[in-house]
């Protein structure tokens, strides 16, 4: 989730070590989060202004959590700890937002993937580097 802060953009985002699987939900500055990326695009919070407030504060309280990255991907645990989709999902959904994703089930698993908050109609198209 992209924010403002000042005149400054940050990335909230739960993320970990590839190969320890350590890591949690973290506030990455936008420069940072994107010094590898090749292609994005960036999807503007469609849900009203209080609704956005609550959302955005369901993240900020699971960052100052230090909630820990989920490397199960469970999604029974209410939140102890999250993977990167689940983060925004289930702060979507503290804020009463139900729509912000889906539950989609892979052998036998369920998941929150990234295609089903992408393709969610609380997010609008924003920003599309180089027309791609």
């Amino acid at each position: 989730m992209l924010v403002l802060e000042g005149q400054s953009f940050f990335v909230l985002h739960a993320e970990a070590n590839d190969f320890t699987l350590e890591g949690g939900v973290i506030k990455t500055p936008l420069e940072t989060f994107m010094a590898e990326s090749v292609r994005y695009i960036i999807r503007r919070n469609e849900m009203p202004a209080e609704v956005k407030t609550s959302f955005v504060s369901a993240l900020e309280d699971m960052l100052r959590l230090k909630i820990g990255f989920d490397g199960q991907f469970e999604l029974d645990d209410q939140g102890q700890k999250v993977y990167c989709t689940e983060f925004i999902w289930l702060a979507a959904r503290r804020a009463g937002v139900m729509d912000l994703g889906q539950i989609d089930t892979l052998s036998h698993k369920a998941f929150v993937l990234v295609d089903s908050i992408y393709a969610s109609p609380r997010l609008g198209e924003s920003y599309k580097p180089g027309g791609v």
